[in-house]
């Protein structure tokens, strides 16, 4: 590994236009940032029950044949 001294290496300077400022302001419109969106309410319509993967993943089931497919899954 090759050591410079510190004082051999060059000073980068900006490009033009541009400042060597630590600080750079932020944005404030005033405004905030949009509409708060309502959370989704799942009305029950689809669903018959919870069925249990691996480890104890807990998913939907919208028919008996996705009920009669997890139950017939490895274990």
């Amino acid at each position: 590994m090759r050591k410079y001294r510190t004082n051999k290496i060059p000073k980068l300077a900006p490009p033009p236009g541009r400042t060597m400022n630590d600080h750079i302001p932020s944005r404030d419109s005033g405004v905030g940032v949009g509409a708060k969106r309502e959370n989704p309410v799942y009305t029950g319509g689809n669903i018959i029950g919870i069925g249990t993967l691996h480890k104890s993943n807990a998913v939907p089931i919208f028919s008996q044949q996705e009920a009669r497919d997890i139950s017939a899954m490895r274990r």
